[in-house]
């Protein structure tokens, strides 16, 4: 069930988004076009399904030297991200890189009622340029 808090924010939502953060269950969390989207952690099979890519894609991608990065990261900028499940890369970040400004390879896992389909339109531009 979608919910919309409109700004100004209140005290209780942002006490709720403090308390994901000191608890680390903000990982999931997006910002589209600078809109905070809350995502809850997906389900078991979803990490046997990273796990089973990340075997995968491993081999061929460092033959095409390219590095998978197949956990979680931010793509985009602070105003405007997505938290990908995996994906390939011409270089390693930055130790300090918190967001990534593309990816070689994007990979989104489809889990129930997610909204991954809805990201492809900001991928899209992402591959384009970087190739």
């Amino acid at each position: 069930m979608p919910t919309l808090v409109r700004d100004p924010q209140p005290v209780e939502f942002e006490r709720l988004l403090e308390r994901r953060r000191a608890l680390s269950q903000d990982l999931l969390d997006e910002v589209w076009e600078g809109v905070y989207h809350v995502n809850p952690a997906p389900a078991a099979r979803h990490a046997e399904i990273a796990q089973q890519l990340a075997v995968l894609l491993d081999g061929p991608a460092r033959a095409a030297g390219l590095l998978p990065m197949m956990s979680i990261f931010n793509l985009g900028e602070p105003d405007d991200y997505r938290v990908p499940d995996g994906g390939l890369h011409r270089a390693r970040p930055g130790a300090e890189d918190v967001y990534l400004a593309t990816a070689a390879l994007v990979v989104e896992i489809v889990s129930p009622d997610d909204k991954t389909w809805e990201k492809l339109g900001f991928y899209e531009p992402t591959v384009w340029t970087s190739c």
